[in-house]
Formats: C-alpha cells, structure tokens, sequence
C-alpha cells in the first residue's frame, strides 16, 4: 500500500468524482503533504476540496469559484480581488493561470500578489494546457523548487504544450521547459 509522507505532493484534477476528490484531500490534509488542485471543470459546492491547497483555476473557473465566497457572489472584481478572497476563505493559494499573459499567484498567508509573465509563442491548440502547468507546478514543488520557481516553469510548459496539436503531443520535455525558462 502507497503511504504519504509530508515531503509528497498530492493532484487533484476535478475530472474525477466527488468521492474520490474528498478521500485524496483528506489524505493529503492527514499526512500534511502539499495539496495542488486542478479546479477544472468548477464544481459548485466544491471549496472543502481546495483547503489549504494551491488552486490553479484558469479566470472563469476563478470567477465561478469565487461566487461562492461570502460577500464576492455578485460583485464585479478583477483577478487578483477574486483570487484573494478565495485564496482567504480557504486557507491557500491561488495560481490564476491567464493563458498568454501567464498566471498570477496570490498567497495571502505571505501577503504576495506575484505577475508571473507568459511566453510569446504561436498557439495551435489549448487542449491540456491546464493539466500540463499544474503537472508541471506540482512536478516542480516535489522536486524542491520554490512556488515561485515551479509557478514560472509551469507557465513556460503550458505555452510550450499549446505549440502542438493535442493534450499528450503538446506535453513538453524537462529540457525545453528549462531551455524556454533561461531565456
């Protein structure tokens, strides 16, 4: 049997059940791992899940997440207003993924709103730019990296995987994301 330690990195991806998103939160938030969720598609009902963890919602699953925070539902906010308030009502961060113009990272337990700037590339295809930066993200904090670090090497896979056709053949290679990252 697979046992967690404090030093793993859990993924959470909202394409799978309800049932099985709660038992890998619960396992992560008992072993005290690093807990990353892939909003995507947004559930409503579904801010139990992301709990201490770092979110990576695109803007609208932002925006349709935030809806459910106390006092946001209804009110007109940008990016870095929505992703505080959601960031503070569940105790993590959230790494608002902004497709060309790269993500913001907004940790209220820090006190940090950071731009995370994006690539210039000639985008073919979308499909799995998502998975790819928060694979990446959480690939990158497992091995030792920073948020902050691992934020900017998902932004450089993500434009790297929307240069090629499909989920799988836009995933890019460790060396290209570095190569793109040292530019």
């Amino acid at each position: 049997m697979l046992r967690l330690t404090v030093a793993d990195v859990v993924v959470l991806s909202f394409e799978v059940s309800a049932a099985a998103l709660r038992v890998a939160a619960n396992a992560a938030a008992e072993t005290g791992c690093q807990l990353v969720v892939n909003p995507a598609p947004a559930r409503p009902r579904s801010l139990h899940l992301l709990a201490n963890a770092i979110v990576t919602p695109n803007a609208h699953e932002l925006t349709s997440l935030a809806t459910e925070v106390p006092n946001v539902a209804g009110r007109a906010r940008d990016v870095a207003e929505l992703a505080g308030a959601l960031a503070r009502h569940v105790g993590g961060v959230i790494v608002t993924t902004l497709g060309p113009d790269g993500a913001l990272v907004v940790d209220p337990g820090r006190g940090t709103v950071l731009p995370v700037p994006g690539h210039l590339v000639e985008a073919r295809d979308t499909t799995g730019a998502g998975d790819t930066f928060t694979g990446v993200l959480a690939a990158s904090l497992a091995a030792g990296r920073g948020l902050e670090t691992g934020v900017r090497w998902a932004v450089a896979a993500s434009a790297l995987a929307v240069t090629a056709d499909g989920a799988r053949g836009g995933m890019p290679s460790a060396a290209a994301v570095e190569a793109l990252t040292a530019i």
